[in-house]
């Protein structure tokens, strides 16, 4: 009754962080005691109140968010399917950008991409190499990289356009930049 209850004062008041930790470490606690659904309920409910906070420059909750989700997929609670969604993985490489563990994220692109469903997998591989490269000022590397990306998805579409129309912009490219604008 005490979990529920202090899950209730964190979804009731979400500015009071006390609260967050009160509830997580309640959680992490007694995570044995619950069922996989209420699991992964807490876990996703875990998982965007950081990301409201980083929304809110709140930025100690990078660290927490990132835990959480190697955590999830360690313990399989993020894994649908047996399988990573391509999103969170996007997500997960992104939050790491802004921790600037280049090292890391460039192994858990390589370890995790057999997790992904089968037909997300070369897509997601090659753009978030590229987007690796990008903050690492590879460009060469990174455009090779979107070159094998074949947007099984509109999102890898309009990201990979985004991401070239970046890297043409810090090459001082300005007439591909205008010409990929248009």
């Amino acid at each position: 009754v005490n979990f529920y209850y202090q899950w209730y004062l964190l979804i009731k008041n979400e500015t009071d962080i006390k609260q967050y930790e009160i509830f997580s470490s309640l959680f992490h606690a007694n995570k044995s005691l619950f069922s996989s659904i209420v699991i992964n309920d807490v876990y996703y409910s875990l998982i965007n109140y950081c990301i409201r906070k980083i929304g809110r420059n709140q930025d100690a909750f990078k660290k927490e968010l990132l835990d959480l989700y190697i955590n999830g997929i360690e313990t399989k609670v993020l894994l649908e399917k047996d399988f990573l969604s391509p999103w969170t993985y996007k997500n997960i490489i992104r939050l790491s950008f802004g921790l600037k563990s280049y090292d890391w994220i460039d192994r858990f692109i390589e370890q995790m991409v057999d997790q992904l469903p089968r037909k997300a997998r070369s897509d997601a591989y090659h753009y978030n190499m590229a987007y690796l490269h990008f903050e690492k000022h590879e460009y060469n590397v990174a455009v090779h990289h979107l070159t094998k990306v074949e947007f099984s998805d509109v999102s890898y579409l309009m990201d990979s356009k985004i991401l070239r129309m970046k890297i043409y912009f810090e090459e001082n490219e300005f007439e591909p930049l205008l010409a990929l604008i248009k």
